[in-house]
Parts: structure tokens; C-alpha cells; sequence
């Protein structure tokens, strides 16, 4: 397991157990190319909450595959086949990643691809206001999609972020 600790967020009481309602959502994703969120909760004395995760001994996608790295044609369909995949089943389900990024691919022991942090860009643009003074845009500039910079993420801008990793 693998456990995250939200430090960065600032969550009001109410904020926080909205989140914590929406982050239950994330536990119900089982698919085979998203890295299961195992449990949740929040650290009583500061607020703060956590994410309790598989944990993926490969390591991410940024890391096995440095920038201007070249790959056969048939990786490329098998790695976009699996990401694709699993963004259809989290859009079938509600949830939209909106921080698609080779960081946030993570490769299983077996070398599989995870999509994983999937769905906490949604979830705090969610509370944008909560969180930061200036929060419209939530992502990674490089693989944002353009509604993205203006806080209006749709299920459009993860695959316009897979177009772009690829």
C-alpha cells in the first residue's frame, strides 16, 4: 500500500467532508488499468486527508520512458488501448481525471499501466475556491486542454491529454 497525505489543501469542515463524499466515489473504480484508491480519511487533529493506494512497484511512465524516447508503433497502440480503457470506464462512471500526465501512469509489477491520483484534479477543482485564491485551472499545463484554463474540465480534456502524451 501506498498512502498520500493531502498537505496542500485547505478545507474548511464542511469542504472537507464534501470531499471525503466525493472521494468515496474513487473507491468504487476497479478496472484493471486504474490503480485502486483503497480507502479514505482525514487526520482529526489538522484536517487533513489521506488516500490509502495499491502500490505500484514499477514506478511511473515518466520515469521508464525519458523525454524523446522512441517506441514502436504497436507499444504506443498497447499503452494507448489500456489508458484509454480505463479513462472510458471512469467516464462511464462520472469521474474525470483532469491531470492525465506520464507522472501519473504507473507501471504494476508485471508492467501494466495504472492511471493513478485519477480523479483528484476534479475533486479540488471542485473546491477550487476553498483550496486557492486563483484556482479556475487545475492540471499540468503541458497536457491541459484549453477549457482546462478556464476551469471548465469536461471528459474531452483527458483524451486530449492522452493525444498529447502520445
Amino acid at each position: 500500500m501506498a498512502l498520500k497525505l493531502l498537505t496542500s489543501c485547505q478545507f474548511s469542515p464542511d469542504d472537507l467532508q464534501a470531499f471525503l463524499n466525493e472521494a468515496r466515489t474513487l473507491l468504487r473504480l476497479r478496472h484493471a488499468h486504474i490503480l485502486p484508491l483503497l480507502d479514505l480519511g482525514f487526520e482529526r487533529e489538522r484536517s487533513l486527508p489521506f488516500l490509502v493506494m495499491a502500490y505500484a512497484p514499477g514506478g511511473s511512465l515518466c520515469h521508464h520512458l525519458p523525454r524523446g524516447s522512441r517506441l514502436l508503433l504497436s507499444t504506443v497502440l498497447r499503452a494507448v488501448s489500456q489508458l484509454a480503457s480505463a479513462l472510458q470506464y471512469a467516464h462511464d462512471a462520472g469521474v474525470i481525471h483532469c491531470d492525465l500526465k506520464p507522472d501519473n501512469v504507473l507501471l504494476d509489477a508485471v508492467g501494466r499501466l495504472l492511471l493513478s491520483d485519477f480523479g483528484i484534479g476534479l475533486l479540488t477543482t471542485s473546491f477550487a475556491t476553498a483550496l486557492t485564491p486563483d484556482a479556475g485551472a487545475e492540471g499540468s499545463a503541458v497536457y491541459m486542454a484549453p477549457e482546462q484554463f478556464v476551469g471548465q474540465p469536461q471528459r474531452a480534456s483527458d483524451q486530449y491529454a492522452l493525444a498529447v502524451m502520445v
